[in-house]
C-alpha cells in the first residue's frame, strides 16, 4: 500500500507539473501576445503623435513665411508710397518755385512796361513843352503833373500786381507743402501700425510654437 500511495503521489507530482508547464506556456503566450500589442499601439501613437507635431510646425513654419512675404510687401508697398511722395513734393516745390519766378518776371516786365511807358510819355511832354514852352507853359505844366501823376499810378499798379501774383503762389507752395507733409505723416502712422501688427503676430507664433512639445510614448510595456 506504501507503493501505491507513493506512485499516486508520484503522478499527482507529474500532473501537477505537466499542468504548471501548460498554465506556464499560456501565460508566455498570452504575455507575449499582449506585449506585441501594447507595442502596435504604442507604434501607432508614436506615429500618430509625430504626425500632427510635423503638421503643426510646418504650419506655424507656414504662417510665418507668409507674415515674412506680407512683410516684404508692405515695406515694398511704403518704399514705393514714400518714393510718390517725395517725388510729388519735388514737383510742387518746382512748380511753385516756377510760379514765383513766373510771377516775378511778369512783375519785372509790368515795370519795364510801365518805365517805358512813363519815359515816353516823359520825352513827349518834354518835346511838345520845348516847342511851345512860351505859349503853352500853363498846359505842359498841367501834362507834367499829370504824367508824373499817371506814373505813380502805373508803378503802384504795377507793384500791386506783382505782390498779389507772388502772394498768390507763396499761399499755393505753402498748401502743397502742408498737404505733402499731412500725406507724410499719414504715411509713417500707417507703416508704426503695420509695424505693430507684424511683431504681435511674430509674437503669437513663438509662443504657438513653443507649445507644441513632443510627445512622450514608452518603448515597451512592461510585463507583469
Amino acid at each position: 500500500m506504501l507503493r501505491l500511495a507513493e506512485d499516486e503521489t508520484a503522478e499527482m507530482h507529474l500532473q501537477a507539473e505537466r499542468e504548471c508547464n501548460d498554465l506556464r506556456a499560456r501565460t508566455d503566450v498570452e504575455v507575449a501576445a499582449l506585449r506585441a500589442e501594447a507595442e502596435r499601439e504604442a507604434a501607432a501613437m508614436r506615429s500618430e503623435a509625430e504626425s500632427e507635431l510635423y503638421a503643426s510646425r510646418q504650419d506655424c513654419a507656414s504662417r510665418a513665411a507668409a507674415m515674412e512675404r506680407r512683410e516684404i510687401e508692405m515695406e515694398r508697398r511704403c518704399a514705393d508710397l514714400e518714393a510718390q511722395h517725395r517725388q510729388r513734393a519735388d514737383e510742387v516745390e518746382r512748380e511753385c518755385t516756377e510760379a514765383v519766378a513766373q510771377a516775378q518776371a511778369d512783375a519785372d516786365m509790368l515795370l519795364r512796361e510801365t518805365a517805358l511807358q512813363c519815359n515816353s510819355l516823359e520825352a513827349d511832354s518834354e518835346r511838345k513843352r520845348e516847342k511851345a514852352q512860351q505859349f503853352f507853359e500853363l498846359t505842359m505844366t498841367r501834362r507834367r503833373n499829370e504824367a508824373a501823376q499817371h506814373l505813380q499810378e502805373q508803378e503802384a499798379l504795377a507793384k500791386a500786381r506783382a505782390e498779389f501774383v507772388v502772394k498768390v503762389a507763396c499761399r499755393e507752395a505753402n498748401r502743397r507743402l502742408a498737404e505733402v507733409a499731412e500725406r507724410t505723416d499719414e504715411l509713417h502712422e500707417l507703416r508704426r501700425v503695420v509695424h505693430s501688427q507684424l511683431s504681435a503676430a511674430r509674437a503669437a507664433l513663438s509662443v504657438a510654437a513653443d507649445r507644441v512639445a513632443p510627445v512622450h510614448i514608452p518603448e515597451q510595456v512592461a510585463a507583469s
